[in-house]
């Protein structure tokens, strides 16, 4: 299992916790593009099936399918039901819904569902 950590200040008693996880070998992360760097390069396992729809090409065009199919359902969806319906791998879509939340486009709600910010 891979350990991510967010650096602080060698000063603060309150980041000891995560440099000494750093110095353990835990993955650092400053932004968003850190982690979705690191999670898009594992190895999670097949892709969803294949059906009908082109996979889109850009990062950008991803990231875009990903906030629509959200947007789509108010009740909710999991990291299930994004990659079934839009066949990309789970690595992908666990980076792309990290970095929406980060740039508050998204918040998980119970039993992580996801939902698009108003």
């Amino acid at each position: 299992k891979d350990v991510f950590a967010v650096p602080g200040s060698i000063y603060s008693i309150f980041s000891k916790g995560a440099n000494s996880l750093i110095k353990q070998g835990a993955v650092p992360v400053t932004s968003p593009e850190d982690m979705a760097e690191h999670l898009s390069n594992l190895p999670f396992g097949e892709t969803a099936a294949q059906d009908e729809t082109p996979k889109p090409q850009s990062e950008d065009e991803i990231e875009q399918s990903v906030l629509d199919f959200i947007s789509r359902h108010d009740e909710g969806v999991n990291l299930d039901m994004i990659v079934q319906e839009l066949n990309i791998c789970v690595s992908e879509v666990a980076a792309i819904i990290l970095k929406l939340e980060l740039s508050s486009r998204i918040r998980s709600m119970s039993d992580n569902m996801y939902v698009k910010v108003r």
